[in-house]
C-alpha cells in the first residue's frame, strides 16, 4: 500500500485524495484484509498513470528534524545531481556504446551537443543506479509497479531517449491531450504482427526435422533389410520437406520481426506522447470513467499452426496467415517510406526543410582497436562528504 501510494504522488496525485477515493468507491463490509482490498482499488488508479518528469534531487531533499541531519542530505543530493551532470559530460568525451545507441553520435554544433549531453545524464544516472551493463539495451525493460522510483527514473531516461521529454503535457488543453491519445490506435494500426514466440517454434520444428532426417537416413543406411531401409529413407525424405518448409517460414518470420523493429523505434516517441496524454487526462478527470488504451495492431491467430506442438504433417505447406504476411509487409513499406519521407518544415516558408520529421541515425562500427577511454572524474567534494560520519538519519524524525 506504501509503494501504491508512492506512486500516485510520483504521477502527480495526493496520496490522501486517492485513498480516500478508494475507501468511498465501495463498501469495505466483509473484507478480511482492508489494506489490501484498498491497495487493488488505489492500483487500479494508479497503474494506467505515467510519472511525471522527475527534477533535480536537491528538490526532493525531505524536511527532517536536525540541522547536521538536514545538511548531510543536502550535500549528498547536490552530489547526486552533479555526479548526473558528469555522466553526461563523461558521455560526450567516451562515447560510450550505449550512448551512441541511444542517442547517436555526438552532435558538432555545440547547442545540440548540450543537449546529446542532457539526454546521456538522464539515461546514464539511470544505468548506474539500478547496475545496468548492457551495452546493446540502454535501459532495459520498464521496472515494476512494485518499484515506484526506479520506474519512475526509468520513465525520465525513456523521455530522454526517445526526445519527448520537450513537450510537458500538463500545460496542454484538453482538445489537445484527447488528439494525443487518439493517436494511440493510429500508430499502433500499422504495427507489424509480433511473431517472436512462431519464429522460435518453427526453428525448432526445423531442427527436429534435421534430427530426424540425419537418424533416419543413417538408419537406411545400417538396414538389414529391403523394406526396412525403404521405411527410414521415406521418413528422412519426409523430415527433409518439413525442413524445407520450415526455412521457407523462417524467412517470412524474420523480415516480420525486422518490420517490427522498425515499426517500433520509428513510433516509440508518438506512443509515449498518448500515454502520456492518457495520464495526464486521467489526472485532470480522476472521477471520470476513461476507456484504457488499447493496441490496433494485428495479433497472431491463436492456432498459428507453428508456436505449439505439432506433429511433421501439418507442416506440409507454409500457414495461411503466414502467407498473408508478404502482403502486410508490402503495405508496410509503404507506410514505412511515407513516414521517412516527411520533412520537417522551417518556420520561413522560403527556407528549405530542416531535415526528416521520422529517422534514426545511421552509425558505422569503430575500429577494433581504440584508444583507452577516459575515466569518470570524482566529485570534487565526494571524498569529504564520504569521509564524514553518517549521520544517524532514523533518529528524531
Amino acid at each position: 500500500m506504501y509503494r501504491t501510494m508512492k506512486a500516485a504522488e510520483l504521477a502527480g496525485l495526493d496520496a490522501g485524495d486517492v485513498v480516500r477515493a478508494a475507501i468511498r468507491s465501495r463498501p469495505l463490509d466483509g473484507a478480511r484484509d482492508v489494506a489490501s482490498v484498498l491497495d487493488a482499488r488505489m492500483r487500479a488508479m494508479t497503474e494506467p498513470l505515467a510519472p511525471l518528469p522527475q527534477g533535480r534531487w536537491s528538490d526532493q531533499v525531505p524536511e527532517i528534524t536536525g540541522p547536521e541531519r538536514q545538511e548531510y542530505l543536502r550535500q549528498l543530493a547536490e552530489a547526486m545531481d552533479d555526479r548526473k551532470e558528469r555522466i553526461g559530460e563523461h558521455a560526450v568525451q567516451a562515447k560510450p556504446e550505449w550512448a551512441l545507441h541511444a542517442l547517436g553520435p555526438v552532435p558538432g554544433d555545440p547547442v545540440a551537443r548540450l543537449d546529446w549531453q542532457q539526454r546521456a545524464s538522464a539515461i546514464g544516472a539511470y544505468r548506474e543506479l539500478n547496475g545496468i551493463d548492457d551495452q546493446a539495451d540502454p535501459l532495459g525493460p520498464e521496472p515494476a509497479g512494485s518499484s515506484p522510483d526506479q520506474r519512475g527514473a526509468w520513465h525520465a531516461g525513456f523521455a530522454a531517449l526517445t526526445r519527448t521529454d520537450t513537450v510537458d503535457v500538463r500545460v496542454l488543453p484538453e482538445a489537445s491531450l484527447w488528439h494525443m491519445r487518439d493517436s494511440y490506435h493510429d500508430e499502433t494500426a500499422w504495427a507489424p504482427p509480433h511473431v517472436g514466440s512462431q519464429l522460435r517454434g518453427v526453428r525448432l520444428v526445423a531442427e527436429n526435422a534435421r534430427q530426424q532426417a540425419v537418424r533416419s537416413a543413417a538408419e537406411a543406411q545400417a538396414a538389414n533389410d529391403p523394406e526396412t531401409a525403404e521405411r527410414h529413407a521415406t521418413m528422412a525424405e519426409s523430415a527433409r520437406a518439413v525442413q524445407q518448409v520450415c526455412r521457407q517460414i523462417e524467412v517470412t518470420l524474420e523480415a516480420a520481426m525486422e518490420d517490427r523493429h522498425a515499426w517500433d523505434q520509428l513510433t516509440v516517441g508518438p506512443r509515449r506522447l498518448a500515454v502520456a496524454a492518457d495520464s495526464e487526462l486521467r489526472r485532470r478527470h480522476p472521477d471520470q470513467p476513461i476507456e484504457p488504451l488499447r493496441s490496433a495492431e494485428t495479433r497472431v491467430p491463436e492456432d498459428d499452426g507453428i508456436s505449439k506442438p505439432l506433429t511433421e504433417s501439418k507442416l506440409s505447406e507454409p500457414p495461411e496467415w503466414v502467407t498473408g504476411l508478404a502482403e502486410q509487409r508490402h503495405a508496410f513499406q509503404e507506410k514505412l517510406e511515407e513516414r521517412q519521407n516527411v520533412m520537417i518544415p522551417d518556420e520561413d516558408p522560403d527556407y528549405e526543410f530542416l531535415g526528416q520529421a521520422w529517422s534514426w541515425p545511421d552509425r558505422d562500427p569503430d575500429c577494433i582497436l581504440q584508444p583507452p577511454k577516459p575515466e569518470l572524474r570524482p566529485c570534487a567534494g565526494i571524498e569529504r562528504l564520504a569521509g564524514r560520519e553518517i549521520p544517524d538519519l532514523e533518529a528524531g524524525g
